[in-house]
């Protein structure tokens, strides 16, 4: 999905997978600390947030509240998610949260 990103003009502010595990968390306070850092502000420094949803996602809904206060306050980050939990919250119908069926379809909105 970054390399389809990248290749249309988009940077990526952190991507969590190519970064050390910080679980357990308790036994990795230093790095989870500056983790948390680094994704919070990556959130706040993003034009583009897609999130996939899901019924145990924990941290990524805090990254979404990143990205939805963001939206309310200055306009940004255009927001989308795709998935089969949509009805889990009802921040997923604010009015600028874009859901779409897949990250095909994401990325075919994003071309156009």
């Amino acid at each position: 999905m970054i390399a389809k990103l990248t290749e249309l003009g988009h940077i990526c502010t952190f991507d969590w997978t190519t970064g050390p595990s910080c679980k357990p968390y308790e036994e990795n306070i230093d790095l989870t600390r500056n983790m948390t850092i680094k994704a919070a502000a990556a959130v706040l420094d993003t034009e583009l947030f897609i999130m996939v949803s899901h019924p145990e996602g924990t941290g990524m809904y805090v990254e979404y509240g990143l990205a939805l206060a963001g939206q309310m306050r200055v306009g940004t980050p255009k927001m989308y998610l795709f998935g089969d939990h949509k009805n889990c919250s009802m921040f997923n119908y604010y009015p600028n949260v874009i859901w779409k069926n897949s990250l095909a379809e994401i990325l075919k909105d994003l071309e156009a």
